[in-house]
């Protein structure tokens, strides 16, 4: 049996990406998971890892080459299988020039440092006379094209409700007793995955909005509801450093239907934003604070949050975004509301 690592789409109208790095040569034994290779798109680096334990067979593309999206770049064999005479020994030449660089004739020690991806080094040998504002800047046309093209393309509506805020507050208290410090956001987190389990066939995975130099990512935490409060504030802080550094792995690309996006830690009551090509909705949340309410016919003071349900009308309607909105608000206010379902029950 052979399997082959293959160059994923993201599904926002990428249609190649570049191959950075082999973390695994021809020939090399590898286990499921394993990163195989690393590649980079107009907004992150992403690493590829085997599907299967096998062995590596020949490099289909060299270092610093563009691939097309779909395309093998490798094929894993089964470990009694054996690769074509000289595959595990070197890679073929098919999509290399085999002359050496005048750089390689003068040795590793004396070639300049690269200060620059390859995928920025290729665009500034291309467009000489463009230099980049900042370091980043090589990601804001790809960025600024894919909003445009999501803003163009669907269509939009929001729907907001005010959320009160003191009994997951008193959770997270508790929960920091116990020595599982989790944050509001995994909270957040967990009462999303608990609000869309209705529209949910099997387990529920959520993209989390994180800002970087790179721009905004949305890696992924899957199966929100098996995992237990240190394990759900484990993989939240690991999606973010994911997000944060650029380097996506392969689960980021599986993209749910779903983003939350908290801006509260910036000081931002409330706020809208614009869906993914690939998604359906997009989760806002403000910052929680103490505001005035009228409870009972009274003026009284009550912990809150501002949250904004962000929805393309082609998938939903009014009543299904605010459907979505209420059991999100359930499941925060409602004592149990976080604990009945999946790990925490």
């Amino acid at each position: 049996m052979s399997a082959a690592v293959t160059i994923p789409s993201m599904g926002v109208g990428m249609t190649e990406a570049l191959l950075v790095r082999w973390c695994k040569e021809p020939g090399d034994l590898v286990e499921v998971d394993d990163v195989v290779a690393e590649i980079e798109t107009d907004k992150t680096t992403i690493e590829l890892s085997s599907p299967i334990a096998g062995r590596l067979a020949a490099h289909q593309f060299a270092e610093g080459e563009e691939v097309p999206v779909g395309a093998a770049i490798v094929e894993i064999l089964d470990r009694v299988e054996r690769a074509p005479h000289g595959a595990a020994a070197a890679t073929p030449t098919m999509h290399v020039d085999p002359r050496p660089a005048p750089d390689a004739l003068r040795g590793p020690a004396e070639r300049p440092p690269h200060t620059l991806s390859p995928r920025a080094r290729k665009r500034m040998a291309e467009q000489p006379t463009t230099p980049m504002a900042t370091p980043t800047g090589r990601f804001r046309a790809a960025i600024a094209a894919k909003v445009s093209e999501s803003w163009a393309t669907i269509p939009h509506f929001a729907v907001e409700r005010e959320i009160e805020m003191d009994g997951l507050l008193a959770l997270k208290d508790a929960l920091s007793r116990l020595g599982t410090p989790v944050t509001v956001t995994d909270l957040l987190v967990r009462a999303l995955a608990v609000a869309v389990v209705p529209a949910t066939a099997g387990p529920v995975d959520l993209a989390v909005a994180v800002a970087s130099d790179h721009g905004v990512t949305a890696p992924v935490i899957t199966d929100v509801l098996s995992l237990a409060p240190h394990d759900l504030t484990t993989a939240r802080a690991a999606a973010v450093t994911r997000g944060r550094t650029g380097r996506l792995v392969s689960a980021d690309l599986c993209r749910p239907a779903t983003t939350l996006s908290n801006l509260g830690p910036h000081g931002v009551d409330r706020f809208t934003g614009i869906i993914a090509g690939d998604q359906t909705t997009l989760v806002t949340v403000g910052r929680v604070r103490p505001r005035a309410v009228v409870a009972n016919g009274e003026l009284v003071v009550r912990t809150t949050m501002f949250a904004t349900v962000n929805a393309d009308h082609r998938a939903l309607d009014g009543a299904d975004a605010a459907g979505l909105l209420a059991r999100f608000a359930y499941a925060i206010e409602t004592p149990d509301g976080l604990t009945r379902q999946g790990a925490w029950r």
